[in-house]
């Protein structure tokens, strides 16, 4: 999914990337972060990737320069058809 428009505001967003050395999640309050960095904890949603190489991750964002905002996609939808496709 491209997200074009700025839900809040309607105005265009700039696609790019969020880079991050492992593979970047988002974390609720209250969720402590792992001590290793390399592992996403339980509660932790993995960002959907635009890139992922040996020198990193970057996970799909979009920015709003009027709002300030940046929005980024997860593999939730993902996960969830892995799990279907799963005997």
């Amino acid at each position: 999914m491209e997200l074009n428009i700025c839900p809040y505001c309607g105005n265009e967003m700039q696609k790019g990337t969020l880079p991050n050395e492992t593979h970047p999640y988002w974390l609720p309050d209250g969720k402590n972060s792992p001590p290793f960095r390399f592992v996403v904890p339980k509660a932790g949603l993995r960002l959907a990737l635009e890139y992922s190489g040996p020198f990193g991750h970057h996970a799909k964002a979009f920015y709003c320069p009027n709002c300030e905002i940046v929005i980024a996609t997860t593999n939730v939808s993902q996960k969830t058809s892995e799990k279907e496709n799963t005997p």
